[in-house]
């Protein structure tokens, strides 16, 4: 009897070490996209069953607290997202915007298309993820979404790196940026290209496999990684996935704005020296009235643009976010595979870094309306379908920021001491005619004489 006991302990405890020490199989899913359905997070509901050798899982997705929270949280994600793109792509698609198109503005409005595929492939696949319990799409869908996933992500990386070099362009070397417009449509096209290229292998690494049955013995299924015939290849393929959408963006990006921020650090310096000197007296004899003062939209040594200060506040806030967002869905992942899963990541962690990077195709929107009243308006006049009565600046204008001056040049006039007229210059050196403001257009009426102030 002692004896029995004995063995019984000893097939218990086997078991127990057996069931504790058993690291997680390679073979399992890795979410190569962000996807937490496409990741190797099992569903906690399902059951094993020893006799069929089967995992059991309920029919259709158990409703408890985290999953009603997590599609919560999905579903308000989702609408900021469709929401806040659609009324960039609306705005930038109305006719005046068409005809002053700009560079940042052609980037703003690619960066929005991907934001909005980033919602209607890969949040609502998650959500039907979520919702269902499993895998329901499909097997060719599997391969087509982790495909578009990955064409959507590395599509964002590389606009946001172009756009970042674009801005190095405009600031640091203004006389070599000569290209306009259709050089971003050719690096912007040339970005597209590079992640539909990028992201083939996705079509042979993702496979819809079954992954046991329900409770009524319908197959369950869901959509893996299982391209992989060795452990390293894994390792390899998402090391090098890191690489170009993280690693190597990061280190181009901060070159470019290391170096933008150099530039406009020292002609901040010269533009202080140079008020300095002109605050004590003009040492050439020239009067005040022929003096011609430079506004605060200018630096007085580079000229740089007070839009092109707000332009690169724009994309460092942009770029900013999308690091911020993805850098901890990668550590993550990088940790479970280079530990062959031994590492054990609470799924609430996974499933928190996931929504994060998902957070920054929401958060985009935002930053264009708060950077730019032109968004805010156009999107005012897109609700209460009229237009400004009082908008009547010609400008090269747009999610570029508020239009840069030039000098402002004094003249006399009978009535008044001076006259101020302002000629309004776009981000490329093109003038345009002067405009009134409001206010000195009501005192023209009242036929006062005024100064046309901005």
């Amino acid at each position: 009897m002692k004896s029995s006991q004995q063995n019984i302990f000893s097939a218990l405890w086997i078991i127990v070490l057996t069931i504790t020490m058993i690291p997680s199989s390679t073979e399992d899913s890795i979410s190569i996209a962000y996807n937490s359905s496409l990741s190797p997070v099992r569903d906690p509901t399902g059951i094993r069953d020893p006799i069929k050798n089967v995992t059991v899982y309920p029919e259709g997705a158990v409703w408890n607290a985290e999953l009603i929270q997590r599609v919560v949280t999905l579903a308000i994600i989702m609408v900021a997202t469709l929401v806040g793109n659609m009324i960039i792509l609306l705005v930038l698609s109305r006719s005046r915007y068409r005809k002053r198109s700009s560079r940042v503005n052609i980037f703003i409005l690619n960066l929005a298309i991907g934001d909005l595929l980033v919602c209607l492939i890969t949040m609502t696949s998650e959500l039907l993820f979520e919702v269902f319990g499993e895998w329901v799409l499909g097997a060719a869908a599997c391969k087509a979404i982790v495909y578009g996933q990955i064409v959507t992500l590395a599509s964002t990386t590389f606009i946001l790196t172009t756009m970042s070099y674009d801005r190095y362009q405009a600031i640091c070397s203004p006389l070599r940026s000569t290209g306009g417009v259709k050089q971003a449509k050719r690096m912007i096209g040339a970005s597209w290209i590079l992640a539909f290229i990028f992201a083939i292998p996705q079509i042979f690494i993702f496979v819809q496999r079954e992954n046991g049955i329900t409770e009524t013995g319908r197959v369950r299924y869901e959509c893996v990684s299982r391209g992989y015939t060795a452990p390293w290849q894994r390792k390899v393929y998402f090391s090098w996935l890191t690489c170009y959408i993280l690693i190597i963006p990061a280190a181009c990006i901060s070159y470019c704005y290391i170096n933008v921020l150099r530039t406009v650090w020292a002609a901040g310096q010269e533009s202080s020296r140079t008020t300095a000197l002109n605050g004590y007296g003009c040492e050439d004899g020239c009067s005040m009235h022929s003096t011609i003062r430079l506004r605060r939209s200018f630096n007085a040594a580079s000229t740089i643009p007070r839009a092109k200060i707000k332009t690169l506040k724009l994309t460092v806030c942009i770029i900013a976010s999308f690091i911020i967002c993805w850098t901890p869905y990668f550590i993550v992942h990088n940790i479970r595979i280079f530990s062959n899963y031994t590492v054990k990541i609470p799924r609430t962690v996974i499933i928190g870094a996931e929504t994060f990077a998902l957070l920054n195709s929401a958060l985009n929107p935002i930053f264009y309306g708060y950077f730019n009243v032109r968004v805010r308006k156009g999107f005012i006049e897109i609700v209460y379908r009229k237009k400004d009565p009082t908008r009547e600046r010609v400008c090269n204008g747009g999610l570029s920021g508020d239009t840069s001056y030039s000098s402002t040049a004094l003249h006399q006039v009978p009535d008044r001491t001076t006259q101020q007229l302002v000629l309004e210059m776009s981000e490329y050196g093109t003038y345009y005619r002067p405009r009134r403001s409001p206010r000195a257009m009501r005192r023209k009426q009242q036929g006062e004489h005024a100064v046309a102030r901005l």
